[in-house]
C-alpha cells in the first residue's frame, strides 16, 4: 500500500504542476479514478508506452511486486512435438 500511495502522490504532483488552475482535490479525485480503471484501460497505457519507447521484440512482465522488460535476441519456434 505504501508504494501505491507514493505513486498516487507523484501523479497528483505532476498533474497539479501542469494544470495550475485545477484545485488539488479535483486532481486527487482524478488520480483516484485512474487507479480504479479496468485492466484493459490500464494496460493500454503500457502498450502505448512500449510502442513509442521500445522496439517490437520487447515484452513486459508485470506482477504484484515487480515489472520486467524482456528483449528477444534470438528465437526458434517448433511445434512438431506439441500433442493435441
Amino acid at each position: 500500500m505504501k508504494n501505491k500511495e507514493s505513486i498516487k502522490e507523484k501523479l497528483i504532483k505532476i498533474i497539479s504542476q501542469r494544470c495550475e488552475k485545477a484545485p488539488y482535490v479535483d486532481v486527487a479525485d482524478a488520480v483516484d479514478d485512474i487507479f480504479n480503471l479496468p485492466f484493459e484501460n490500464i494496460s493500454e497505457v503500457m502498450i502505448k508506452w512500449m510502442a513509442e519507447k521500445q522496439h517490437p521484440h520487447t515484452m513486459a512482465e508485470i506482477d504484484s511486486t515487480r515489472a520486467i522488460l524482456w528483449e528477444g535476441k534470438q528465437a526458434h519456434n517448433n511445434n512438431t512435438y506439441v500433442l493435441d
